[in-house]
């Protein structure tokens, strides 16, 4: 995956003219901001809401998901374990920076003739692989690389979710209640699951047609599940009183208040408190 961006980082660049155009075209239309300091809550990328916001997001992704901890409690030592995170922090980061500049490539490209404007396109979650078929369908074989980097990149993070949603399944529910069945049966039990939730996500990927954007759903989706979900751990570390009963109580209301913000109130705040801005909120 990182290669195939690179690819078509370097490759777009060449082509719009390079990194000097790039950089006057979002300067000049204020795409870039690196301290705003803005303490207004519904403005979606200011300093803070990157620091505090993207602090509890990533610390629930690392802290309070089965598939992470599964990754951590596998290996054998604190130190190790240090090391495997210090890794993935730069790898992420170089992740990162390269989808901020392929973004910032796709909008010095298509600014003066916005795809989405001129109904080429049905959403803004199609421009990267316009982008990509544009930069890279002359090239043959390019654009095949760039979606077998994605495709690889997607199969590793969907799978190891599969694999833990099983397990959980498997450990927390079926083992719970049937603690006489044996290794093998519980094996194929947890492979079973593993193909039921690998079908049922595969179906949920067609309500992504119906979304505004992807990472703004995403984000609301994360936002009112990990949040009770970091609850639940924070629960357990400081209050060692708490039972299941209260946790269960408290991670349903919770991710139930979460989704109602998110969906209902969402809308209602726009239109109430939006009005005349062009800012938009995600919980």
């Amino acid at each position: 995956m990182i290669v195939s961006m690179f690819v078509v980082v370097i490759k777009g660049i060449s082509d719009v003219g390079g990194i000097d155009f790039v950089w006057k075209k979002a300067t000049n239309s204020n795409r870039i901001e690196f301290l705003n300091l803005e303490p207004d809550p519904r403005t979606r990328y200011t300093l803070w809401t990157s620091i505090i916001g993207d602090y509890i997001g990533w610390l629930a992704i690392y802290a309070a998901t089965q598939s992470n901890i599964q990754r951590i409690l596998s290996i054998e030592s604190i130190s190790k374990i240090r090391r495997a995170l210090l890794y993935n922090m730069l790898g992420l980061t170089l992740i990162i920076g390269l989808s901020f500049s392929a973004g910032l490539v796709i909008y010095a490209k298509y600014s003066d003739c916005d795809p989405v404007s001129t109904k080429k396109l049905q959403s803004s979650d199609q421009l990267l692989p316009l982008f990509v078929m544009d930069t890279l369908g002359s090239t043959p074989g390019l654009s095949g690389f760039f979606v077998a980097g994605g495709t690889c990149a997607s199969l590793s993070t969907v799978s190891s979710g599969l694999n833990s949603l099983a397990a959980i399944i498997s450990e927390d529910f079926i083992k719970y209640y049937r603690p006489i069945f044996r290794n093998l049966l519980m094996s194929k039990i947890s492979k079973g699951f593993c193909v039921i939730c690998g079908i049922a996500s595969f179906l949920f990927s067609f309500a992504a047609e119906f979304a505004d954007g992807i990472y703004p759903t995403t984000t609301s989706l994360m936002g009112s599940t990990l949040a009770p979900t970091l609850g639940i751990f924070s629960l357990g570390m400081f209050f060692p009183l708490a039972n299941s009963k209260g946790a269960l109580l408290g991670i349903l209301t919770g991710a139930s208040i979460g989704i109602f913000i998110s969906t209902l109130l969402n809308q209602i705040f726009q239109k109430i408190l939006f009005i005349g801005k062009t800012k938009n909120i995600v919980f």
